[in-house]
């Protein structure tokens, strides 16, 4: 039985490693571009900044 909660453990510990690595990925990713994009939104230079 205690054998069984460990293999629980680290399968549970893997599916939420994963799923914060793809997030992570997500949130680079739109980031980026926001970030790569931020003067299209407005020609602000200190909104620019601040999307940035």
């Amino acid at each position: 039985m205690k054998r069984l909660l460990w293999i629980l453990a680290w399968i549970a510990v893997a599916v939420w490693s994963l799923f914060a690595w793809g997030a992570y990925g997500l949130l680079d990713f739109f980031g980026g571009m926001a970030a790569r994009n931020a003067d299209i939104v407005t020609g602000h230079p200190e909104t620019v900044e601040w999307l940035s």
